[in-house]
């Protein structure tokens, strides 16, 4: 836990250098100890530094075995220090982990194609990389093993391939979102195209010493449905990398399900627990099988059951499945009616849901889409199937938490509890970044991570998407290269329980209105942003030099 000389007191290294140049006056009062002389320059001014650092050193370590003084100051703490002291209540830092997905090789040409291991892919100042060498054969005999993979024809006359890669880095930037564009570090013949074949996953950011003292209250709770903590710790329990719990209960202006009586009062029993398990949702490609409803419009219907992407948010896109390769676009989605599926199998405890509002986001939501296939043929029937890709988005896990819920063994008898999705309030940011001429251009990619990144942390508790957050975000990146930062576009989309979108647009920040019995207020919404909702407009002010 070294502090380094530049950033010491220069007050308290004089004061000690004072108090060595009295000490020494008093026992050997002939030596020349004044100002500019070799004694004080050489020996006593470092010795004061010295001692000033070490003195730091100790004052810092003291405050870092301190449970009070890490939760009021975590960057104090030395990350092993804090480790130790917390594994003493049974908790362990996540260590973080790097994204991963795979990635559609488009050729302009059916010819072998060989990828080299250890190639480098870059997407939004992002590397990836292959752990193996893959080859792109023309021939499915050809086949033989993982590392060889079949190209296929795709509708526009080109031709793909799709290999697996890994981020360089560990962290939640590398989560890139499906159809992001790429260019390799080599250079291989015939390649026209690089681009991600599917959301990538598994990114997670090292926790923070602040992270881990938030979560001292759950590391000594017991995990069990009792209190607000008590329920956040089972949720973290079942899944480790929950980011946000909120617990709508008995008294909240949010909880309806509990006035199901003839007085429409609330009665209490029933508790909404709304988990953000991820920061960023996740787009889930399911196949399913659509039955031809209109022949002459040539509209298609498929359904969504509540096993197929359990709380899902909506439905992004709509494929012909045969085209796997094919992931840009969409089929014409015209019509889209959600419903719950509240079928008892077996003993399984089923909460009580009265309505679309009160069960939306949740493992019971279901959906009926239509859609509109221009290629249908002319010869089709009505009633006719085919098989589709249907992208989903999603914030995954919500099943495995409600079936805790819901579990005999776990459950409070007296109790009914419903894991839900957060409300959506999808955010997209304009940023305008002005630097000083001479200095380096401000990053604008790490920019857009970094305002990524603190806006997918805001909590419950937050309840607004402030101008500051931006502010801070582009600071810190930038430093002092920036002049100013304006001006700010805030643009959000809350998809409601009900289905309708609220949008609201302003340059000092988004924050979520107060609609209880519509199932929105800021404890039950959460902002969600991508790379690609971030503009950021780097320019140099028009400031002359002094």
């Amino acid at each position: 836990m070294a502090i380094s000389i530049e950033g010491l007191d220069p007050e308290a290294v004089a004061q000690i250098e004072e108090e060595l140049v009295d000490a020494l006056k008093v026992e050997f009062p002939s030596l020349d100890l004044g100002e500019s002389r070799v004694l004080r320059e050489l020996l006593i001014r470092p010795a004061a530094i010295f001692h000033v650092e070490r003195q730091s050193d100790i004052d810092a370590l003291r405050r870092s075995q301190s449970l009070l003084a890490i939760e009021q100051d975590p960057s104090i703490a030395d990350d092993d220090i804090v480790d130790g002291i917390l594994s003493n209540y049974r908790m362990t830092r996540n260590p973080g982990n790097a994204a991963s997905g795979s990635l559609t090789i488009v050729l302009s040409a059916l010819a072998t194609t060989t990828i080299p291991q250890g190639t480098v892919f870059t997407a939004e100042g992002q590397q990836f990389s292959n752990d193996t060498t893959f080859i792109g054969v023309s021939e499915q005999a050809a086949v033989t093993n993982d590392q060889t993979r079949l190209i296929v024809a795709r509708t526009n006359g080109s031709f793909a391939f799709t290999i697996p890669v890994t981020a360089v880095e560990m962290g939640l930037a590398s989560q890139v979102r499906r159809n992001t564009r790429f260019t390799a570090d080599v250079n291989i013949p015939a390649i026209v195209d690089i681009f991600a074949t599917e959301d990538f996953t598994g990114g997670i950011n090292k926790q923070t010493n602040q992270e881990l003292i938030d979560q001292f209250k759950l590391g000594i709770s017991p995990s069990m449905f009792s209190g607000r903590i008590q329920i956040e710790k089972l949720m973290l329990d079942t899944l480790s990398n929950i980011k946000d719990v909120s617990i709508i209960g008995f008294g909240d202006a949010e909880m309806i399900r509990d006035q199901h009586n003839i007085f429409g009062i609330s009665q209490g029993g029933k508790a909404d627990i709304f988990v953000r398990t991820q920061e960023k949702t996740e787009s889930k490609t399911i196949v399913k099988t659509a039955t031809l409803i209109d022949v002459t419009n040539k509209i298609w219907q498929l359904s969504l059951g509540r096993d197929d992407a359990p709380g899902f948010y909506l439905v992004e896109a709509v494929l012909v499945s045969a085209a796997a390769v094919e992931t840009v676009g969409t089929l014409e989605i015209t019509g889209e009616t959600r419903g719950l599926d509240l079928t008892q199998t077996e003993n399984e405890f089923v909460p009580d849901i009265a309505n679309i509002i009160e069960g939306a986001y949740s493992r019971y939501q279901t959906a009926v889409i239509q859609f509109i296939n221009p290629d249908t043929l002319a010869s089709a029937v009505l009633g006719a199937t085919q098989d589709y890709n249907v992208n989903v988005l999603v914030m995954p896990g919500i099943d495995t938490l409600n079936d805790v819920a819901i579990d005999r063994s776990t459950r409070n008898p007296q109790a009914d509890y419903l894991v839900r999705a957060p409300v959506p309030a999808f955010c997209a940011i304009g940023v305008k970044v002005l630097y000083r001429s001479g200095n380096p251009v401000p990053d604008a990619d790490a920019i857009k991570a970094e305002i990524v990144s603190r806006v997918n942390a805001l909590k419950f508790e937050d309840g607004q998407l402030p101008a500051s957050i931006v502010h801070d975000a582009v600071h810190n990146v930038a430093g002092s290269d920036v002049v100013s930062v304006s001006p700010l576009d805030f643009l959000c989309q809350i998809r409601k329980p009900d289905g309708n979108i609220i949008t609201i647009r302003d340059a000092d920040g988004i924050e979520i209105p107060n609609l209880s019995e519509e199932g929105v207020t800021s404890r039950t919404v959460a902002f969600f942003i991508d790379t690609p909702g971030v503009e950021v407009e780097v320019a140099q002010a028009s400031v002359l030099p002094v």
